[in-house]
């Protein structure tokens, strides 16, 4: 009993992998979440990872900010700009708002799935 108890701990399931039997296993959390981000963060390869994400995070949260910077900085100029080939304020700053919601719902977009998509290669069992 004790060896299946080990292995149903250590595998994260709760059904037998040759005959598909489904135990009743009551999950209980071992660590507070605290303690598990410390634990798995002890582990030299997941520093790593942790590491590589921070720095595409930050490379484009640098690059979002960016592109939103000069679009703010620069309507005044794109306006101007626009009204000499015909095109109305409205018009302009209303492109420029919908570039940059393009821009900021991709951000967001790109860090979710970049977040998710490496949690679940890192834990294939959940």
């Amino acid at each position: 009993m004790s060896c299946l108890e080990h292995w149903l701990n250590q595998s994260c399931r709760n059904r037998c992998e040759l005959c598909h039997f489904r135990f009743n296993a009551i999950e209980t959390l071992r660590y507070r979440w605290s303690e598990s981000l410390r634990i798995w963060m002890s582990h030299p390869r997941n520093r790593r990872y942790v590491q590589s994400d921070i720095l595409v995070l930050g490379l484009l949260t640098f690059v979002t900010i960016g592109l939103v910077a000069v679009c703010l900085l620069g309507m005044r100029y794109f306006i101007i700009e626009g009204k000499k080939i015909g095109v109305s304020r409205v018009w302009t700053q209303g492109a420029i708002i919908f570039f940059l919601t393009i821009v900021v719902v991709g951000y967001f977009t790109t860090a979710y799935l970049l977040v998710k998509m490496k949690w679940n290669r890192r834990n294939p069992s959940r």
